[in-house]
């Protein structure tokens, strides 16, 4: 289960995941994610509350990485959990993805 919340910065957003994020909350984030692109030309994804992320959630990431990126924006993940920025060295994304 997945839960999420929404801080409006303006010109940016700051989604905080807390959870888990894999196949079963995939779809009702990527909406999200997707929603969120149109909107906003910056976005945070505070991952300090999520706990677990499967290929399915570094998909949705990789997507709204692009997308941003597309429009002259940038997608910041801030304060992922140990395990989760694991996942992300192991697979590569951490050298794309913008970690503070």
């Amino acid at each position: 289960m997945v839960q999420l919340k929404l801080v409006n910065r303006g010109t940016d957003a700051e989604l905080i995941i807390i959870g888990g994020l894999d196949t079963a909350s995939a779809g009702q984030v990527e909406k999200i994610a997707g929603d969120l692109v149109a909107k906003y030309d910056n976005l945070i994804f505070n991952l300090s509350e999520l706990d677990y992320i499967a290929s399915s959630g570094l998909r949705i990431l990789r997507n709204t990485h692009v997308a941003l990126n597309k429009k002259g924006g940038d997608l910041t993940i801030k304060s992922p959990k140990p395990a989760v920025t694991e996942v992300f060295e192991m697979t590569g994304f951490a050298s794309f993805l913008h970690i503070v």
